[in-house]
């Protein structure tokens, strides 16, 4: 086994998320330079949606103070920056599907003790349309959540967040254009006979990177705004 996975790791060494360099330290999923360097979210952060507070005195940012959101808390391990934005990328359209292994860590290692309070019963990755997903060839969303999974143990549920239509890519729109083009897009399942649902929470990747998002929906099959 051991001589299996070392001409594995000749053939097809480790890379580095962040930087994409050959990770060169065993046992680390990023190099020890961007290690340093990772645009973690720190505290003060908004309560709402998690993003960072310039003010230590504020609990929450500009946009949950203007704006209502329909999930009840977001945590990010990232800042979305030009480093995560080029790692995100390539996780998502370069089929850099081991990136989610540093992901996951990094998630929990910033918001695992915060989100275990949150007593959620599934994991639910948001689903991608099957001609897009025919395309990347995976649903970087339900690769993220088994690797959470694996870390919370808490089950991924695929089957309780429905795709309903196909949408335009919302990086090239605006706020309001993106609360647009996901109305209607998907509907929620809450009973499937082995579990009943109290609080789900969906592993996504939003503008603000890796992140939990925690939502609660009581019952019967529920179309999302």
């Amino acid at each position: 086994m051991r001589i299996k996975e070392t001409l594995i790791g000749l053939l097809y060494p480790k890379r580095c998320p962040v930087c994409h360099d050959v990770v060169e330290d065993k046992g680390e999923l990023v190099c020890r330079i961007c290690r340093t360097k990772l645009p973690l979210v720190r505290q003060p952060a908004c309560r709402k949606c998690g993003k960072p507070l310039l003010e230590e005195e504020r609990e929450y940012c500009q946009d949950c103070t203007r704006k209502h959101h329909e999930y009840r808390q977001g945590r990010a391990a990232f800042i979305y920056d030009e480093r995560m934005r080029h790692s995100i990328a390539k996780f998502k359209y370069e089929g850099r599907r081991e990136y989610a292994a540093f992901y996951a860590e990094e998630i929990v290692r910033s918001c695992g003790r915060e989100a275990a309070l949150w007593q959620a019963q599934a994991l639910v990755p948001v689903p991608l349309h099957p001609s897009r997903r025919r395309k990347r060839g995976f649903n970087q969303a339900e690769v993220l959540a088994e690797e959470l999974s694996r870390w919370m143990g808490i089950p991924v549920e695929r089957k309780i967040l429905i795709r309903s239509k196909k949408t335009r890519a919302q990086k090239q729109l605006n706020d309001q254009e993106r609360v647009s083009n996901l109305k209607n897009a998907f509907s929620v399942i809450i009973s499937l006979g082995r579990i009943s649902l109290r609080s789900i929470s969906i592993t996504c990747i939003p503008a603000f990177f890796a992140s939990l998002i925690r939502s609660e929906y009581t019952a019967g099959m529920v179309p999302l705004p």
